[in-house]
């Protein structure tokens, strides 16, 4: 199972991806809200595109 043997983050409901160039040609940055405790929270999602 994924998340055992490497960890990963999950980001979902990300919106507005049509305005991105494509499938490739731009990073992401997520910025999340840190919660005391709390195995989750949410986060605001940056697109850094190449150019």
């Amino acid at each position: 199972m994924l998340g055992r043997e490497r960890e990963y983050l999950q980001i979902e409901k990300v919106h507005n991806l049509a305005a991105l160039p494509g499938p490739t040609g731009f990073k992401v940055a997520a910025f999340p809200i840190k919660i005391e405790g709390a195995s989750g929270a949410w986060c605001r999602c940056v697109a850094i595109l190449d150019n």
